[in-house]
């Protein structure tokens, strides 16, 4: 017979079933917003952080990204492999880097990136990357290029437009230093 009582107070084996299945609920959506969903700025445009910081693995399983080492420090999953050029007088350098993919459970090589001087903080990339984009003019395909208070180019590419479920409308997904040689 079902009372009150017995409602509330299950038994131990639907239990033990409800605190799996939240468990596991959990896991996925700890797992899946972790690795794939992209970390964005608090800003007008937002920024993809996740590409610029960290680095990413894009749909064709190719290391993207890997723009910044604030104070010279690799984040986790991602590596400087070999500087390449650099740094020039502004502190811009390239170099190849190396960025893990954690569904294949392995490290890509990414050939080529270009770097945001060390000496930059998070937020002062994030603030250069906005100074440049509002003196860049953008493309139809949404690639842009403006000067930083720097003294050094930055050069982006904004979300599609209409915006995609990973990458916001008008949302600025990707923002690098352009690398000159010092004369």
């Amino acid at each position: 017979m079902r009372t009150p009582f017995n409602i509330i107070f299950f038994d131990k084996k639907t239990i033990r079933a409800v605190v799996f299945s939240l468990q596991v609920a959990f896991v996925l959506s700890c797992w899946s917003f972790g690795v794939f969903a992209a970390e964005w700025s608090e800003t007008t445009p937002p920024i993809n952080l996740t590409h610029i910081f960290k680095g990413e693995i894009n749909k064709q399983s190719r290391a993207v990204g890997f723009h910044a080492r604030p104070f010279g420090k690799d984040p986790e999953g991602a590596e400087l492999s070999e500087i390449r050029s650099g740094p020039n007088q502004y502190g811009v350098y390239t170099g190849s880097a190396e960025i893990f993919d954690p569904e294949g459970e392995e490290w890509k090589p990414k050939n080529f990136s270009s770097f945001f001087p060390d000496l930059m903080t998070q937020n002062k990339v994030v603030e250069a990357i906005l100074a440049a984009y509002k003196k860049a003019k953008v493309n139809k395909r949404g690639k842009w290029r403006g000067r930083s208070s720097y003294g050094f180019s930055i050069e982006g590419w904004l979300c599609p437009k209409g915006g995609t479920s990973t990458c916001p409308d008008g949302a600025i997904n990707t923002a690098y230093p352009i690398y000159k040689k010092d004369k």
